[in-house]
Parts: C-alpha cells; structure tokens; sequence
C-alpha cells in the first residue's frame, strides 16, 4: 500500500505556469480631502490603505495602516 509519504505532487514547471494578470479595473468618484478624513475612509471601509486626492497638496496620495498600528501617507514623485 503506498501511503502519502510515498505519493508524487505533480508540480507544474515554471514554465508551465501563467503569469499573474490584470482580472479587474475599478472606478470610483473621488472627492478631494485632508489626509485625516482619508484614514476615516479607510478605517470605515476596514480596508488597510485608501488612494485619494489630497486637497492640501492637490495630489494623489495613499494612507496606510502600518504593522505597528500607526499610519503612513505615500506621496508619489514622478521620475
């Protein structure tokens, strides 16, 4: 009797693997606001960051929660 131990996986070859892909794109209204309204946003849609436009800097920008229970703020700079 071949028991787990002695059963092959088949594994796929890396080649044989897709790549991830784009599955979905999603729109939605954005209304300017401070970046302590967008933590609000985020914390009420428990989601752990939250794209918004900064209506102080008149920027895209992204607050995040961070592992140590604070908050960070990304502000992108094109290259």
């Amino acid at each position: 009797d071949p028991t787990a131990e002695d059963a092959e996986v088949e594994r796929p070859e890396p080649e044989d693997m897709e790549e991830p892909r784009v599955v979905r794109t999603k729109r939605f209204p954005m209304r300017p606001m401070a970046v302590e309204d967008a933590i609000m946003e985020m914390e009420l849609l428990s989601h752990s960051f939250f794209l918004f436009y900064n209506i102080e800097t008149r920027e895209y920008n992204v607050v995040y929660r961070r592992q140590d229970g604070d908050y960070g703020v990304i502000e992108p700079e094109l290259a």
